[in-house]
């Protein structure tokens, strides 16, 4: 069998409900005994869905519920990505386009990315390393979201405010989303099924 190599999308615009909804829908389809080609697909797909839920669970831990969209659009226009991946490999200009020689996928003799200045992204040909400038940090520095937030504000001289955990409203709704997915996880699929409109 052919190794699947494929990246992660981008989940950030679902809710938890969205993501908790497809997982059930996902958890039947894979339960319906899928193909042999397609069964693989599915559960690369289910396995994105679980580790965003947990990654929004340890955002809500640190006491992180939104980022504050004018930091991260402040830092998007002041920061350009050819910097950042500058920090970490070689960065030149290449046959008329920028690219750089990723490490991620280990020694890189000959320039296997290539950067979109234009779109403040970057993106690999071996390994797939893809993004923009929070993803290139968070890749190369194996870091959480808000920790290279606060390493790009630190580095234009922005000040972010320490985050602190409030209760409010949202933690509620996350914490009855993750009692759902526990239910859904641990119960067959045939009992009660998570409505996205709970």
């Amino acid at each position: 069998m052919t190794e699947i190599r494929l990246s992660p999308p981008n989940l950030r615009g679902l809710t938890s409900s969205d993501i908790v909804c497809e997982i059930q829908e996902l958890q039947v389809k894979l339960e319906a005994n899928p193909s042999d080609e397609v069964r693989p697909y599915l559960r690369l797909r289910f396995n994105w869905l679980l580790n965003e839920l947990e990654r929004r669970t340890r955002l809500n831990d640190n006491g992180i519920k939104t980022t504050n969209k004018e930091i991260i659009q402040t830092i998007k226009e002041r920061v350009p990505i050819d910097t950042v991946l500058a920090w970490y490999t070689d960065v030149f200009y290449h046959q008329s386009q920028w690219t750089y020689r990723c490490t991620l996928h280990g020694e890189d003799k000959h320039p296997s990315g290539v950067i979109y200045k234009d779109e403040n992204r970057f993106h690999c040909f071996v390994c797939n390393a893809h993004g923009d400038i929070f993803d290139a940090v968070q890749l190369f520095e194996r870091l959480e979201l808000i920790d290279a937030i606060k390493k790009l504000a630190k580095f234009i001289g922005l000040e972010i405010k320490p985050f602190e955990k409030q209760p409010t409203d949202s933690d509620e709704r996350l914490r009855q989303t993750e009692l759902k997915v526990n239910h859904l996880l641990r119960n067959p699929v045939g009992r009660k099924r998570v409505s996205k409109y709970d």
